[in-house]
């Protein structure tokens, strides 16, 4: 045991201090805009280790500002691989959240519950998959 005030405390402080504590910033890094969500579990190489983009989000958040250099660095090199916006099935239309169709084999849903889909299956809005289902519920859907 380590006592508080004792040498092996002192030593065992000057040997991991900057690697075990730290102050969380007051504006914590974002590494994803408020509007897009995370690929977690995509794999990446973040301060020379290959850590999940969830990881490397965890440790922006609790070490550095937002206004850092190394939250900037993070955003400019890791974003494009770790955050996506979902499909935006209406854009500047309204969704009607009422209105129920017959979707893939999922059976019948509701126009709202694409929402929670694009989410689930990390659907991008410039995809293919976005396009197509765009195309097929637009007019059902959106106005």
């Amino acid at each position: 045991r380590t006592i508080d005030g004792s040498a092996n405390c002192t030593e065992a402080r000057s040997l991991h201090y900057d690697a075990c504590c730290f102050e969380i910033p007051s504006s914590p890094c974002q590494l994803c805009a408020t509007d897009e969500y995370m690929h977690h579990t995509a794999e990446i190489e973040f301060n020379d280790d290959d850590v999940t983009c969830k990881s490397a989000s965890n440790y922006l958040m609790e070490r550095a500002d937002t206004s850092s250099p190394t939250c900037s660095k993070a955003k400019a090199t890791l974003s494009e691989t770790c955050c996506y916006s979902t499909c935006d099935m209406c854009g500047d239309y309204d969704l009607d959240w009422d209105v129920f169709v017959d979707f893939e084999g999922v059976g019948e849903m509701s126009c709202g519950d694409f929402n929670e889909y694009f989410r689930e299956e990390a659907v991008v809005d410039s995809s293919g998959q976005c396009k197509e289902i765009k195309e097929e519920f637009f007019d059902t859907c959106c106005y």
